[in-house]
Order: structure tokens, then sequence, then C-alpha cells
């Protein structure tokens, strides 16, 4: 892929890359993190965890729908997705923070604060992302500048989904063990994340234009639902997205992983003493603040190498057998891994985590593939759903996606 910096398509694509950054650090905070903060923390437990993500999943059923409507209403001088970035950044992100606020309630009590920061979260989450989601048909237009933005910028992106699985549980380990602790670890590694997410969205706001004018005129919902799920392409890409975010499921149980199936690969006692009387540094070290990055690393580079190879394979295929043949390479890669841990190299042992971490390599690669592929032909799909129908729904087509995404995780 070549980059000119001289050339204003080529800025704007970077500058719309801080955007997906943003995007992808908060999400990786809440995939990462979360789960065991509620658990093992918080001490929530495993049922009253399933009741929050079933609680906040009924809320996101009406919840991305209402969005994707007032999208669709949206009219202004700044466009009719942009202006949300500038305007629910600082929520979204205070949002994300506050549902690591180190409470005391007692069981109970932490229960219900969860459940209604959860919600809050979400609210304001969605409200940011549905319009993040339909910017880059309106900010791209043409079909080979947005596969390259939609690439460019979910491989900047990735860094984003990279960072806090790699530092979060390493900057929680600063504040000590305890659970007072513990609580206050998490909850400044959040801040420290929400921040760093905030600023580049902020400045992608700034340096990005809609560049597809869209008329004022009253919209239906329930008319553009029919006219979305009258289109055969949008039906099967909402099935695709159902299956293809089951993917998600490793990343968000990694750390649990890294916790209790690695026990005894470090000798974390050992290590943190060696560090302490090295370089006089005392800092709590677990298998989950450390394993997790290291498990990490392989996936990290596979899933950036992947996005910045499509747009030449895509002068080979069409985006459809692309994503056909990623999903094959990936099932394959992903029965291999399962093979290799449970008969062959046991993953509890040194030469098993490193096994699995050479895996990782293989079974993200096409998953970074097929995540750029999707977001390309469900953007498509707005084109050709407005040649036909003479009606831009961004907020519709991409709000249902966005629950297709989030009920996969719930349901799988």
């Amino acid at each position: 892929m070549k980059i000119n910096l001289k050339d204003k398509t080529t800025k704007e694509i970077l500058i719309f890359s801080l955007l997906p950054f943003g995007m992808s650090t908060i999400n990786s905070v809440i995939g990462t993190a979360l789960n065991m903060y509620f658990t093992d923390v918080l001490g929530l437990s495993l049922a009253m965890t399933s009741i929050v993500l079933s609680a906040t999943r009924i809320w996101d059923a009406v919840n991305d729908p209402i969005m994707g409507m007032i999208v669709d209403k949206t009219r202004t001088k700044k466009g009719k997705c942009r202006p949300y970035i500038l305007w629910m950044v600082i929520p979204a992100c205070l949002a994300t923070s506050l549902l690591f606020f180190p409470v005391n309630f007692g069981q109970k009590g932490n229960f219900i604060y969860v459940i209604i920061a959860y919600i809050v979260y979400y609210t304001f989450y969605t409200a940011l992302d549905i319009p993040y989601q339909g910017l880059n048909t309106l900010v791209f237009p043409e079909d080979k500048t947005r596969v390259k933005a939609v690439s460019v910028s979910n491989t900047v992106g990735s860094i984003g989904t990279i960072l806090p699985s790699i530092l979060f549980f390493t900057i929680a380990g600063f504040w000590g063990t305890g659970n007072a602790n513990e609580k206050q670890g998490y909850f400044w590694s959040a801040v420290i994340f929400s921040v760093m997410a905030g600023i580049p969205i902020v400045i992608s706001y700034f340096g990005i234009k809609e560049k597809v004018y869209i008329p004022p005129k009253k919209a239906n919902y329930f008319k553009g639902l029919k006219i979305v799920f009258s289109d055969g392409k949008m039906r099967v890409l909402t099935i695709c997205a159902f299956f293809t975010a089951i993917v998600n499921l490793g990343a968000i149980f990694l750390p649990y992983f890294a916790k209790w199936n690695c026990i005894g690969v470090i000798p974390m006692d050992q290590l943190c003493g060696w560090i302490k009387d090295t370089i006089g540094i005392e800092i709590s070290l677990t298998n989950e603040g450390l394993l997790t990055p290291l498990l990490q690393i392989g996936s990290g580079i596979s899933y950036m190498l992947s996005m910045v190879l499509i747009p030449p394979l895509l002068k080979k295929m069409d985006k459809k057998t692309l994503w056909i043949w990623m999903s094959f390479i990936g099932a394959a890669a992903d029965i291999l891994t399962f093979v290799i841990g449970i008969w062959i190299i046991p993953y509890n042992t040194v030469a098993g985590a490193i096994t699995y971490t050479v895996l990782r390599f293989f079974t993200n690669f096409p998953v970074g593939m097929s995540l750029v592929l999707l977001i390309a032909m469900f953007s498509d799909t707005v084109d050709d759903i407005e040649m036909r129908s003479k009606e831009r729904l961004e907020g519709t087509v991409f709000s249902f996606r966005s629950l297709v995404n989030k009920v996969s995780i719930a349901v799988f």
C-alpha cells in the first residue's frame, strides 16, 4: 500500500484513523478487563455477571435501533454523523471510567451499581459508535478510497486494541495487591486509557468532513427498516456478522485463560522479588497482567498485517470471495489451535504458552481481514440501498450491525 502524505485524501484517511484508534481503545478496555473486574475484584458471582450482560443486551435491543433512527433523521451544517463524534466523546469516556469506579456497597449494592453504570455506558457509547460506523460512507464516498480508508484506519485502530490488552493490568498493578488497591488500580488504569481514547477522537472530528450532502427530509424509521431488510445482501451480511462476532470471545476470555490455565508458567513471586532486588521497584505482577500481553503479541502483529494486505488482495479477487477464503482459513486455524492445546502441547507449560502465542498469529490473521471486509461490504450496501430506494440509511444499517455483534457475543 502506497501512502503519499502530500495527498489530501491520504492525510484525511490518517486523521480519520485516529477515530477507530480511540473507539478500539475503549472497546479493548471493556473487553480485556471489565468481566474480570466484576468477578475477581468487585466480587460479583458468575450468575450476577450474566444478569448484568443480559440486562445490557436487552437495553441494546432498544438503544441501537433508536440511535440509528436519530442518526438517519439528523441534518446539520456539520453533517449527518460527524456532530455526534464531538457531542458524545466526553460522556462515552466518562462512562467507561465510571464502570471501573471503586465502589464498596457490598455484593448486592455493587451489582446494582454495575447494572446502572453499564446501561449508561452503552447508551453513550452507542451514541458515539453508530455515527462513527456511518462516517466512512459519508467521508469516503468513492469505493477504492473507502476500502483504503477502512483498511488503514482499522490497522491504526488495532493499535488501540493492543495497547490496553498489553498494559491495562500492568498499570493497575502499580497500585499494589489487596482488594482496595486493586479497585484503585483498575479505576485509574481505565481513566488513563479513556483519556488516551478521547483525545484522538476529538482530533479526528476537526480533521474530517462529510462529502455526501443529504437534503433535509422527514425520516420514517419503520419505512427505513423495511427498505434495509428487503435488501438480500443486507440480510446475508447480517447473518455473516452474527457468526463473525464469535471471534471476539477469544480476546474477551484471554485474561481468564492467562490467569487460570497458565498457572505456573512464570514464577510470579520470584520475578517480583528479582525486580525489587535488582532495580528497587516493588510491583505486583499477575498472570493476567504479564501473560495476557505476551499471549497477545502474535495476534496483534497478524491483525495489523492482515489489514494492510487487503487493498492488494482485492486487486486479485472481490470482497465477498476474499471474505469466504478468510473464513475457511480462520476456522481451520482455530481447530488446529484447539487440537494442539488439548492433545499435543498443553498450554499450561512454557512450551505450550509459546506455541499458543505463535498459533494466535495464524488465528487472528483472517479475523483482521474479515472485520475490514465486512465493514466495507456494509458500506457498499448503504450505497446500493440509496441507488435502489433513494434513501440514505447509514444509521439503520450500522445500528443493526452493531446490535447483531453484541447479541452474538451475548449468545455464545
